[in-house]
């Protein structure tokens, strides 16, 4: 078991963790995760047909198993574990896939139910892979422990008390609140079901908003004490409601995750509508909070689902409650209740979220380059690099549909690296060829959090021999408003070293002048929802020009999306545009067909 154990609160972060999955992807993701958190001891095994001769040498304190491989199944690894020679049995977290139909995860789970201590599901949620591991990661630690104080034979009852006590504490409580976490409400829901036997109960999941602006402003310690602040104010209305439901005594709320709690509502004994429940909670956190000599203004959504019309166990229904949340985001009422006809992706965005990943290691996926046109000499100065996804049975699926998918699920990361890659590739192609082309590729906001990503991308540039003015970084600014210090200190790297930063979009946004003035930046990409109608209408144009003169004001090259005619081109070049793109020049080309385009001569190479 691991020695030498770091000092301190942190202790348990040294715990010996054994990732056993077939495929490498989900080995990077789980390890990101897990050392951006500071855990240091984690080793990876590919082969799962290795696991019964390996497992004893590597001795690990936490065992993190996929169960859904398709040569070996998770199930026979446990097995084997179980009959190891380790000097201690670890612990083992299971991961399910949630492609995979709940009941037949269940009915494993049941198997299984004496043989694993947690478990995760992929796609993988950070907060939840997080939250999971560090509760397994004190149990061991605290086993360990308890192990080390009893050598002697001498049992020291109080640190079995505080054992027991930390180990609950640790797996069913939120640490930064103490209120009940997901599993406590878990458990509490099917005693409601299966010995209270409540006929009916509604599920409400409550998110704060503003959270982010919070943390980054005040940061997360006083952000951690804000929300404990807003947590007692929703629980105190709940403890008075006469149909809410405790999750234990004096706590009517539970903290599934990040900002998001849930409640309980017994539909038997409700009598308002469900509406008004929510309206109340909605009222509630509409009070300002006063904090450290400040008012705060965080606001909330609510969702609603309902057992049994909307589902029979607590994983659909928290679900369900979760997705009718999101759709309270587009309505003016801020909260929803669930129903199918709200719900036509379910289903597919699970199935996606898996697949994605499938596509990716299985090198599914395609760029398609879009060429950017010099508005003097009407040549080609660069191209944008767009990745897209042809689905074998859903056909091409939008980026705006799978992107997000991927940041949620930490995908991300290595399909950004991806796209670099074979973006930077077909740039040094055109580069061999004598036409120093730009490449303009799309960075996500959760890129800027990752540590080496400069160095990432000098390394790869200096591997294509590719000049580093060739690279046009693109980010939202919306992006940049979001991850601000992260944003600075990497583009101020990467823009010492050569490479070019564009804000994407412009004008849809929230940026402040003042603090784009502050980054290292390029170009401005005038967004197409401006230039597509500016002829027809006046505030359109009157914005893409202000944005024209503001942007050469500050130094930067300006390009205008969306030109689909002759007489947009016209007005943009007469403005001081530098630079467009759209249908009018051409559509997006995958590399054939815009090599094709070269070679007849229908698009040619700006002159330098």
């Amino acid at each position: 078991m691991a020695e030498n154990m770091r000092p301190g609160k942190d202790a348990y972060k040294n715990r010996k963790i054994l990732i056993i999955d077939d495929q490498p992807i989900n080995h990077e993701i789980l390890s990101d995760i897990l050392t951006s958190n500071g855990y240091e001891n984690i080793l990876s095994l590919y082969d799962p047909h290795k696991a019964s001769d390996l497992i004893p040498t590597y001795d690990p304190d936490i065992i993190i198993l996929d169960m859904d491989m398709p040569d070996i199944s998770g199930e026979k690894i446990i097995y084997n574990i179980n009959n190891s020679i380790c000097s201690e049995k670890p612990l083992v977290v299971a991961v399910f896939n949630s492609a995979i139909p709940d009941e037949k995860n269940r009915k494993l789970l049941n198997r299984l139910d004496n043989s694993i201590d947690d478990f995760l599901k992929k796609p993988f949620i950070n907060e939840d892979v997080i939250t999971r591991i560090k509760n397994i990661a004190k149990i061991s630690f605290l086993q360990e422990e308890l192990k080390e104080s009893t050598k002697d034979d001498v049992v020291k009852p109080d640190l079995v008390y505080r054992y027991e006590k930390d180990i609950l504490k640790a797996a069913l409580y939120d640490r930064r609140t103490g209120f009940p976490n997901s599993l406590l409400l878990q458990h509490r829901f099917s005693q409601i079901i299966e010995i209270d036997e409540c006929p009916s109960v509604y599920t409400l999941i409550i998110y704060l908003k503003h959270f982010d602006e919070i943390n980054n402003v005040l940061g997360y310690q006083n952000g951690d004490k804000l929300l404990m602040q807003a947590a007692v104010r929703l629980n105190d209305m709940g403890e008075k409601l006469d149909f809410s439901i405790n999750i234990e005594e004096n706590k009517s709320l539970a903290l599934l995750q990040g900002v998001s709690f849930a409640m309980l509502i017994n539909a038997e004994k409700l009598n308002i509508p469900i509406r008004k429940v929510a309206e109340q909670i909605l009222n509630e956190m509409q009070r300002p909070f006063e904090f450290q000599g400040m008012s705060l203004d965080i606001g909330a959504l609510v969702g609603i689902s309902s057992y049994p019309e909307h589902g029979d166990c607590y994983d659909t229904l928290i679900q369900h409650a979760q997705i009718a949340m999101e759709m309270a985001f587009n309505s003016l009422d801020h909260y929803a209740e669930y129903a199918p006809d709200i719900d036509p992706y379910s289903s597919r965005r699970l199935s996606l979220m898996t697949e994605l990943r499938n596509a990716l290691e299985n090198d599914e996926l395609e760029l398609f380059y879009q060429p950017q046109i010099d508005t003097l000499s009407g040549g080609v100065l660069g191209l944008e690099a767009l990745i897209r996804w042809k689905h074998p049975s859903h056909g091409y699926i939008p980026p705006d549909e799978f992107i997000p998918l991927a940041e949620q699920t930490g995908v991300i990361k290595p399909l950004s690296r991806w796209v670099l890659n074979r973006a930077l590739s077909k740039c040094a192609e055109f580069l061999e060829r004598g036409s120093p082309l730009r490449m303009s590729v799309n960075i996500s906001p959760l890129n800027l959090q990752e540590k080496g990503l400069d160095d990432y991308i000098i390394n790869l540039l200096a591997s294509y021999s590719l000049p580093h003015d060739l690279l046009v970084l693109e980010l939202t600014e919306t992006a940049m408003m979001i991850e601000k210090s992260a944003a600075s200190e990497i583009l101020k790297s990467l823009d010492e070293k050569g490479v070019k930063i564009s804000v994407d979009d412009f004008g849809t946004g929230y940026s402040s002048l003042t603090y784009l003035k502050q980054l290292p930046l390029d170009e401005l990409k005038i967004d197409k929802s401006f230039v597509m109608d500016m002829l027809e209408d006046k505030d359109d144009l009157m914005i893409v020009h202000a944005t024209i003169e503001m942007g050469h004001n500050l130094g930067l090259e300006i390009v205008a999306e969306g030109v689909e005619t002759e007489e947009t081109f016209w007005q943009l070049r007469d403005m001081g545009c530098n630079t467009v793109q759209g249908y009018f020049f051409s559509k997006p080309l995958n590399s054939h067909d815009l090599d094709e385009k070269f070679i007849s001569g229908e698009l040619n190479v700006n002159e330098y």
